[in-house]
């Protein structure tokens, strides 16, 4: 059965949206390097596709200069910006749930290394 969005409509599937976006993939793949596809289930809008990249290490350098500026705002509405490469973002600001669950998928992009430290 197919999912239907709160209007009553049916809604899009992560392969609609893949689809839809097509030829856009490889200059994303080029740039992020990785590209996701993530299907998130908000409580108020129903299943919502997007795809996400990682943040490209110029994002990260405008992102610190941001945070170091005072603009943690503007830090993150630039990975927003840069990094959802397609889906309904203007959900965002009716469903805060929403957005910071793709957001943390953003993050979740960057790869954790390990990394020894010791008291000197």
């Amino acid at each position: 059965m197919q999912e239907k969005d709160k209007t009553g409509q049916k809604a899009k599937s992560i392969e609609d949206l893949v689809k839809e976006n097509q030829a856009k993939l490889p200059d994303w793949k080029e740039r992020h390097k990785t590209v996701k596809s993530i299907l998130v289930m908000s409580k108020f809008n129903g299943p919502q596709p997007y795809i996400i990249g990682k943040p490209t290490a110029y994002m990260l350098d405008a992102i610190r200069k941001y945070e170091a500026d005072g603009k943690p705002s503007k830090s993150q509405e630039l990975l927003k910006n840069s990094c959802v490469l397609a889906g309904d973002t203007t959900l965002f600001s009716q469903d805060v749930d929403l957005e910071n669950a793709v957001m943390n998928k953003v993050a979740d992009l960057l790869e954790r290394l390990e990394v020894e430290e010791k008291e000197l």
